[in-house]
């Protein structure tokens, strides 16, 4: 009896080693699948997305470049992109040799936009703003105030601003061969106070009076302050950039 008990300790001892290592294996197993199962979902979410059609996975992601924000555009640029828009059969809409200057920058403005040029801003001198004091070549002097609207950009400072003017011929008395091919100016202050002394004879600011004796007889720089309202006219400048 002594030796049975024996037998029988030991062999429970035996079935009760057996059912732990069972038990461990069991729960390890368990324990894999449920921590497999707590990432699994995002994982296979996240790889699923290459099949997206707007999506390239890890692939698009480290191919993509990162933005940069866009060169400021030049003279060269616009006029490129202005001649493009004389060839088009609405051209006459963007520019006038008489006048109307709000209408025709306003017109301009918006396809400009449209070509990508976002920094281009409507800009206007104000005849509310202070007298300009002019001398005309004659001796004589003139307190003068002006009113004209155009564009400008001045993504690369107010010092080098770009100037386009769709009605820039209309303070020019007779109008030159060159007025035809080229009725939009897009230049630099500079690159206007040379438009101005090459049409030195015609020139004018006071379309209302075609046939006034000062035509012809304004300094060309003078002109450029005043019409565009740059350097001691900048009082009378407004710009606006949307």
């Amino acid at each position: 009896m002594y030796f049975d008990a024996l037998l029988m300790n030991d062999m429970l001892r035996i079935i009760f080693i057996l059912v732990i290592v069972i038990l461990h294996s069991i729960c390890g197993v368990l324990s894999s699948a449920a921590s497999n199962n707590e990432y699994g979902e995002e994982t296979e979410l996240f790889f699923s997305a290459v099949d997206e059609p707007n999506f390239g996975g890890l692939k698009e992601i480290k191919s993509s470049p990162v933005q940069q924000n866009q060169a400021a555009a030049t003279v060269s640029d616009y006029r490129k992109v202005i001649n493009e828009l004389l060839s088009e059969s609405d051209a006459q809409d963007f520019y006038s040799l008489e006048g109307d200057c709000l209408d025709h920058a306003a017109v301009l403005l918006e396809k400009l936009r449209e070509k990508g040029f976002d920094k281009i801003m409507l800009a206007q001198t104000s005849d509310n703003g202070e007298a300009v004091n002019m001398s005309l070549n004659d001796g004589s002097k003139e307190r003068a105030y002006k009113t004209h609207y155009f564009l400008v950009d001045r993504s690369m400072g107010a010092g080098s601003e770009i100037i386009i003017d769709p009605t820039i011929y209309q303070f020019i008395a007779a109008k030159p061969s060159q007025a035809t091919a080229n009725p939009i100016f897009v230049g630099e202050k500079s690159d206007l106070e040379t438009f101005y002394t090459d049409n030195r004879n015609q020139s004018r600011h006071d379309i209302s009076d075609p046939h006034s004796a000062k035509t012809g007889k304004y300094n060309p720089n003078e002109l450029v302050c005043l019409i565009y309202s740059v350097d001691q006219c900048s009082k009378n400048r407004t710009n606006f950039e949307r």
